[in-house]
């Protein structure tokens, strides 16, 4: 690769060097590394560290869940989860789900893992971020509806001695005060079940949750064509049936006007219930290397008459997010991203590129992020700014990935950029993934990711700062936390040549020792987590060597 070698080859006289020398003296490459503690970019929040609890999953609700993830310093779910189901999930029904299909079965949720069901496991582990149900109404026959959103917002945060009346939906359903949905939290179950037993749960406390985000990749539901047809949606009407989705290419009932409009009125109905909550909309990816073709497009030219590029612009629809900021960006209080990361190799696209990935935190996450915030500076309201929560994100399952220890460098670096451009969410896209947990809740490459992004920030007010490096393939990332000492991440992208980093640290002097965790392919072969060995010889300045394809996290007290 052309573009990477001046950083990636060895010098003529490296060169030579690995000519003459045995094959384990390797070339390296000298890195030069700074921190400026005095600058602040962001502070980790409590909910800085999530990930998606899927409905179908049933070992969610495994007590070792909670253990294990708080090892990682993960404390938010991202709830209902993939699959579709926050377009179909119904807090109410002990069925958890309506069947969205004229013809066809209903998509498997697992019984434990209804939200009442789950408030206990939400009091061990931390807090969530609601996706709530924008897709369909209880009977299935359309869109999802505001007062039913905003009675599980009373149910979750409210009082039971309110008395605000949330009156009826479209349909005539009455959903009656918040102390009616909070009293039901409060309360024991009957003897004889009523048919809301399943509300009963006796926590007669808030659960305090705070971000709702209104549906799930909303704009996934078949508007830009059936490879954007994830999420169940009933606005046009239900779903003739699982291999039929009808039509529902460029539907307006699906399309960014029907969209905004709802989150104003979501927002509206929710906010009256907590008015503390912060809600999010769902936004589209800004799409890499490609301008962005309007959605009036599509059905104009077969895909087969654009460029491959041209017709995933047209897919994507650039013109969701500025139909839906020109609308509702006043009732937005964070845009939700999903970020799901799969560069593969030629000819057969099966492997991943690995490189390409690394890079993509370098070359991608800038864009995207000053993408959105220009059209948030374009289209919302003066002096209101969104927040950005990127609420599924990941690696490409299915695909081979020869190093499969890079996902955790990848994701560490990623979610450590991310956390420093301000975003207040990174949630890693399912709990039980190949790539995060195993079904024996067994952590996996992505989960060490977020546990050496925790090592750096530790609790809630730690703050990430200013760092630079001045070598691409060589990533920096520092924190100075509250309880006094410092965190740096490394992250080695090279694959073949060892970082020699020199290290210098302005506005505070470190101590002389430290601790070093690392994570590769002997990590990852040992199998038994993070690497842990002790430092010596650090202060305001000091030398560190970084493995090829290596992340490495060091924490090192305050000098006395």
């Amino acid at each position: 690769m052309l573009r990477l070698f001046s950083i990636r080859a060895c010098t003529f006289s490296c060169a030579v060097a690995l000519a003459l020398l045995p094959g384990s003296l390797l070339c390296q490459t000298r890195v030069k590394v700074s921190v400026d503690t005095t600058k602040v970019l962001n502070r980790l929040n409590t909910l800085s560290l999530g990930v998606g609890l899927d409905g179908y999953d049933g070992k969610a609700d495994d007590p070792q869940v909670v253990q294990v993830l708080r090892v990682a310093g993960v404390h938010a779910l991202r709830y209902p989860g993939n699959g579709g189901l926050s377009g179909i999930y119904h807090f109410t029904l002990p069925a958890g789900v309506i069947n969205p299909y004229k013809d066809g079965k209903a998509p498997y949720f697992a019984a434990p893992n209804d939200f009442a069901a789950m408030a206990p496991f939400l009091d061990a582990f931390g807090t969530a971020i609601v996706s709530v149900d924008y897709g369909s109404n209880l009977d299935g026959t359309g869109g999802g509806e505001p007062a039913e959103a905003a009675a599980w917002v009373a149910y979750a945060n409210g009082d039971p001695n309110s008395t605000l009346a949330l009156g009826k939906d479209s349909k005539g359903n009455d959903w009656k005060t918040v102390g009616y949905w909070a009293g039901l939290r409060a309360a024991s179950p009957l003897d004889t079940d009523d048919g809301s037993n399943n509300l009963r749960i006796h926590h007669p406390q808030s659960l305090g949750i705070q971000l709702w985000q209104i549906g799930n990749e909303a704009w996934n539901n078949g508007f830009y064509g059936p490879d954007h047809g994830g999420e169940f949606d009933l606005h046009a009407g239900p779903i003739p049936s699982d291999k039929d989705p009808g039509k529902r290419l460029a539907n307006p009932r699906l399309g960014p006007a029907t969209y905004a409009a709802a989150v104003q009125a979501y927002a509206k109905a929710m906010k009256a219930v907590d008015p503390k909550i912060l809600i999010g909309a769902s936004f589209t990816t800004p799409t890499k290397n490609v301008n962005w073709v309007h959605s009036s497009a599509i059905g104009t030219s077969s895909t087969s008459d654009l460029t491959n590029q041209t017709a995933n612009a047209i897919n994507w629809g650039a013109d969701w997010n500025n139909e839906l900021l020109k609308t509702a960006c006043g009732e937005i209080d964070f845009g939700a991203i999903s970020l799901i990361e799969g560069p593969t190799l030629p000819p057969d696209f099966k492997v991943m590129d690995e490189d390409a990935l690394l890079q993509s935190v370098n070359t991608d996450y800038q864009k995207i992020v000053v993408d959105l915030l220009d059209r948030f500076k374009k289209y919302c309201p003066s002096g209101h700014t969104p927040h950005l929560a990127f609420t599924n994100f990941g690696v490409q399952g299915g695909v081979t990935i020869p190093h499969q220890s890079i996902v955790a460098a990848f994701t560490a670096d990623a979610v450590a950029t991310l956390i420093e451009t301000g975003t207040i969410s990174i949630d890693w896209g399912s709990l039980h993934t190949p790539l995060f947990l195993d079904e024996g809740n067994k952590p996996r490459s992505a989960y060490f990711g977020y546990q050496m992004v925790h090592i750096l920030a530790y609790q809630p007010g730690d703050a990430f700062v200013a760092t630079q490096s001045n070598v691409s393939l060589l990533s920096v990332h520092a924190t100075k936390r509250r309880d006094g000492s410092y965190g740096l991440l490394l992250v080695n992208k090279d694959p073949k040549q060892t970082a020699l980093v020199a290290v210098h640290f302005t506005g505070d002097t470190p101590a002389a020792k430290g601790i070093r965790f690392d994570y590769n392919e002997d990590a990852l072969k040992a199998d038994k987590g993070l690497n842990r060995t002790s430092l010596d010889n650090l202060g305001a300045t000091f030398n560190v060597e970084v493995p090829p394809y290596t992340a490495t996290a060091i924490l090192i007290p305050k000098a006395q």
